[in-house]
């Protein structure tokens, strides 16, 4: 890979990955139908294994090479 095609491809691996983080702060009901106001649960109900492989398959191309 060139140099231009790889930092092309770091800046689109780290704005997904920004737009993934924000993802974990996105609110929602709790089980009694308020809205979860505490931010490490919000944090705890929205990251899942997918998180983790999306960060893996953006930077294992950079990294493995």
């Amino acid at each position: 890979m060139s140099k231009e095609t790889l930092s092309t491809l770091l800046i689109f691996d780290v704005i997904f990955v920004i737009d993934r983080f924000l993802d974990l702060f996105e609110g929602y009901y709790n089980p009694n139908g308020f809205l979860e106001h505490r931010v490490i649960e919000v944090i705890k109900t929205n990251i899942n294994f997918k998180f983790f492989l999306e960060i893996f398959v953006s930077f294992a191309p950079i990294i493995f090479r």
